[in-house]
């Protein structure tokens, strides 16, 4: 089985790195405020007072974030501080934060070029596909469920929930941590909300907005339409209210009630191939990691996908591999080129060597 473990560098098209989250997130709030605070385009807020609300809160939350390395230490450090309440709204602001994003920005096109390589082989829904295959992320946004949208029958209605489903992505809705001819295992949950009070249907959910009447309308609106904006608001009142669960749940989460790093596991056992986009293995992760490799018997081949993976890093990987599998016989490869995902078809013949070096 060939499988993706993938880190933030995956999404960075669309959603920003560690590095320049917080950066990001100041351009953010500084653009809903210009565009939406004292100008005529205020008009279009349905209730004025709550996203005046909102905006206060958020920029409480920026304040908290900027005294912080990462979104994930201040996470981690309100968990283990037992401040859960600060905690909760961590997680609604880094779900609402994620999704504006995804609206600020078009999605990462490397996930359209990923199942346009798959589709290559086959035709119908992606459980038709010949070779089985896995994905396992430590990523929370949607990037995957948005792209695979768009190979979708335009006929058909299809939610988010529904997308989850049909790409096996666990921990989902449907919470069933087996997996099937193709799964995504998401380490960290998802960033989107549930209301149990009705059947666990997503609130504010990306794929029913009217995307195409959104972009026709951007260049009266720029990038984040008012529809969007009263819908984050909307979702972040029903939150405070009624406390509704959050999918986005931190692997480190001693009382998470997801087995999402059970299922990688399995997967693991049954990988041959691995190919890591984007991730660099950093120290927050580092027991889950280990206890994805620990033991490993399966994984043969290895290629990793990251301009930022230098020498250094290279040989500690080498070193960290051979101790968590116990075997040297592992053939690691790295490339830089990141135009594209490495297709699970096979290398293009043409750029089997570009950007790409041996470590064994």
């Amino acid at each position: 089985m060939i499988t993706y473990l993938l880190g933030a560098g995956a999404s960075y098209n669309c959603i920003p790195v560690v590095g320049n989250f917080k950066q990001r997130v100041d351009g953010l709030l500084k653009y809903i405020t210009k565009t939406y605070v004292n100008r005529t385009a205020k008009n279009d807020i349905k209730d004025y007072e709550s996203f005046a609300a909102f905006l206060k809160d958020f920029n409480r939350f920026f304040s908290w974030l900027m005294n912080e390395e990462s979104a994930d230490l201040l996470a981690m450090k309100l968990y283990k501080s037992e401040k859960f309440e600060f905690f909760y709204e961590t997680k609604i602001w880094l779900t609402l934060v994620i999704l504006l994003f995804q609206y600020y920005r078009p999605h990462d096109a490397r996930y359209d070029k990923f199942f346009a390589n798959i589709y290559q082989d086959f035709d119908g829904p992606i459980s038709n596909i010949s070779r089985q295959m896995a994905v396992i992320s430590w990523n929370y946004d949607i990037q995957f469920e948005i792209s695979y949208s768009d190979f979708l029958d335009k006929g058909a209605v299809m939610n988010t929930r529904m997308i989850q489903a049909e790409l096996d992505v666990y921990p989902s809705f449907s919470n069933n941590d087996s997996f099937s001819k193709f799964s995504i295992t998401k380490l960290n949950g998802s960033a989107i909300v549930q209301d149990h009070s009705l059947s666990n249907e997503m609130i504010f959910d990306i794929q029913q907005l009217n995307r195409e009447r959104i972009i026709k309308d951007d260049n009266q609106h720029g990038l984040l339409h008012p529809e969007v904006i009263n819908n984050i608001v909307d979702l972040y009142n029903f939150c405070k209210k009624e406390k509704p669960k959050i999918d986005l749940t931190f692997s480190w989460e001693s009382d998470n009630p997801s087995n999402a790093e059970d299922r990688a596991k399995r997967v693991m056992e049954k990988t041959e191939e691995l190919i890591i986009i984007g991730y660099s293995f950093p120290e927050l992760n580092r027991k889950v990691d280990e206890s994805l490799f620990l033991g490993n018997k399966s994984i043969k081949r290895i290629q990793i996908q990251n301009p930022n993976f230098n020498e250094e890093k290279v040989i500690w990987f080498k070193r960290w591999i051979e101790e968590c599998t116990e075997s040297t016989d592992i053939k690691t490869e790295i490339r830089t080129n990141v135009e594209e995902f490495l297709s699970p078809m096979g290398p293009d013949p043409k750029r089997t060597t570009k950007g790409m070096r041996r470590v064994n």
